[in-house]
């Protein structure tokens, strides 16, 4: 199976999107609470995606993240 025979579904109602967006805050909000401190913007962006959080080693430099992106 080629990567164009993959289905992948995509929610584009509102609140598909504001399922989407619930979880990217409680994502940022564990991270917050991992790291101690507030985050910045790069930081919200990338880490708002991670694929969990709470198992997420966040070392800077030598850490790789296992993000989930909802689009490309």
């Amino acid at each position: 199976m080629s990567a164009t025979d993959s289905q992948f579904t995509i929610d584009l109602t509102p609140d598909g999107a504001a399922a989407l967006y619930e979880r990217i805050e409680c994502t940022l909000a564990t991270v917050r609470k991992t790291l101690d401190r507030p985050l910045t913007l790069s930081e919200k962006i990338v880490l708002g995606h991670l694929d969990d959080a709470a198992t997420q080693d966040l070392v800077p430099g030598k850490s790789f993240l296992d993000l989930r992106p909802d689009r490309v």
